[in-house]
């Protein structure tokens, strides 16, 4: 059985504020979610992939929950 709080304190203690992550791959799938957790986390993510309309809409989704994201 997962205890919950102790996750929750582990995940909040978790931080990459002031840190750049370059995230390849970042337009769907597991790259997205990996970027989604990593600005969850306070990174400034930068999304990466071969299509341009896909990376643009990931950064714009996460600049729009208030993260920090360049395409």
């Amino acid at each position: 059985m997962v205890d919950n709080e102790h996750m929750n304190n582990k995940q909040n203690s978790f931080s990459l504020h002031d840190k750049i992550a370059i995230i390849t791959g970042s337009s769907k799938g597991i790259g997205e979610a990996i970027a989604v957790a990593y600005a969850s986390a306070g990174a400034t993510v930068v999304v990466s992939s071969h299509k341009a309309e896909a990376v643009d809409e990931v950064a714009s989704r996460l600049k729009n929950s208030g993260a920090q994201a360049e395409a």
